[in-house]
């Protein structure tokens, strides 16, 4: 039920018994037998009529209210629809390589975009999508430390005399592997506020270099790379979290993302290069993160928080809405998702609607109302456009409206 139904139904209330004690009084002879007083009314039937009229009332009055929007409502549908559109649910995903079956032997890549179900609630899957590319290896994080390294002799030598702190990080590698794995960047995600973000701000303004160690049977070697190396994650175009079309502003994609789930942008990837790889028989890997000055609370840094395998979800998908039979008498049709089962699903954005005849089997789309791609020349085209209102559940529920350009 909506909450501020309740004010509206109240003031009419008020208003309908103080008419009626009003109109009693100036025609006792015609209005008498309705007993109505300023604060209350005599007779139960009357009193029944008074707050089911004013029920309606109440509802028509909130309803001209909720119509004062529908304006700017219209121009942000052609200009920013995506600003609309309701947040759906999100969170960070992990994959892990399960070391009882580690015999990863090449990089296991998961494309964005991979529909993913949750387990079942209420006899239905919660279904949930990528949206960042996953490359899977046999590396874990072990351990993490960090200590002073100013004037030190091997930073000297390997060109980061600047450096005054180094931050490592080990990483054991499941299983031991028979060949080379291609290891071309490593993508961390940064985990556990509010550490996590004082982190980001480390790896990406005070780094002046990293040293990649290799641990293996046979010996192992070292690997400089420069500051840039490390390159953050999530600013671009196809790394989107919300549906954003073409003709928006790609900057404000970016901003409505960081306000709704700042932890999408909490990624960096370490870019070893095309020579990159994970040697044969490699058991550990360390990266040591020289920086420029040593962080405040240094000590609250933990390998917990560096995590791997990790990628962005969220609840949106794809799905076709129950058919329905057009009424000319009808104005508008509330969308319901197949095999929706009430409001287990909430409709978050329509790209698309079809008609088919039922006598002919021939079918046609429609375009948007609000879009520009109206045939202008075409009075007896049909048009569509949605209007989402809260349900007496709480969840919005999506009502579609046909139109035509000469009536709408």
């Amino acid at each position: 039920m909506h909450e501020d139904l309740f004010p509206y139904y109240e003031n009419e209330l008020t208003y309908l018994r103080r008419f009626a004690g009003e109109f009693a009084k100036r025609y006792p002879a015609a209005a008498s037998a309705l007993q109505v007083e300023a604060d209350r009314c005599l007779d139960p039937h009357v009193e029944l009529l008074l707050q089911g009229s004013a029920l309606l009332s109440g509802r028509i009055r909130r309803k001209l209210d909720d119509e004062f929007p529908e304006l700017a409502e219209s121009m942000l549908s052609l200009l920013y629809p995506h600003l609309l559109d309701p947040i759906p649910a999100v969170g960070i995903l992990q994959f892990r390589v399960s070391r009882e079956n580690s015999n990863l032997n090449s990089l296991y890549h998961v494309p964005a975009g991979t529909a993913l179900a949750s387990k079942q609630t209420a006899s239905m899957d919660c279904m949930f999508r990528t949206c960042y590319p996953v490359d899977l290896v046999p590396l874990v994080v072990e351990s993490s430390h960090i200590e002073m390294c100013r004037g030190h002799g091997v930073t000297e030598k390997m060109g980061l005399g600047r450096a005054q702190a180094c931050l490592s990080l080990g990483l054991e590698v499941i299983g031991v592997p028979p060949k080379e794995i291609p290891l071309t960047s490593l993508r961390v995600h940064l985990h556990g506020a509010p550490m996590s973000y004082r982190l980001y701000e480390i790896l990406g303004e005070t780094v002046v270099g990293v040293e990649v160690e290799y641990e293996c049977d046979k010996g192992g070697h070292k690997k400089i790379l420069g500051p840039d190396c490390i390159q953050p994650v999530g600013f671009g175009p196809d790394e989107g979290l919300l549906p954003c079309p073409p003709r928006s502003f790609f900057g404000y994609r970016l901003l409505q993302e960081y306000f709704a789930f700042p932890q999408k942008f909490l990624f960096y990837d370490i870019i070893f290069g095309d020579d990159g790889e994970i040697p044969v028989n490699c058991r550990r890997m360390v990266l040591n993160f020289y920086l420029r000055t040593m962080p405040e609370h240094a000590r609250d840094i933990a390998a917990e928080q560096f995590v791997l395998g990790c990628t962005p979800i969220i609840n949106l998908f794809e799905k076709w809405c129950e058919p329905f039979k057009t009424d000319p008498a009808k104005r508008e049709y509330r969308i319901i998702p197949e095999s929706a089962g009430g409001h287990a699903y909430e409709v978050y954005s329509v790209d698309e609607v079809e008609a088919t005849n039922l006598d002919t089997g021939a079918s046609r789309s429609f375009e948007p109302f609000y879009s520009f791609r109206h045939a202008l020349d075409s009075e007896t085209s049909t048009y569509w456009y949605t209007r989402r209102e809260p349900g007496l559940d709480g969840a919005f529920e999506t009502y579609l409206n046909l139109c035509t350009l000469g009536y709408a």
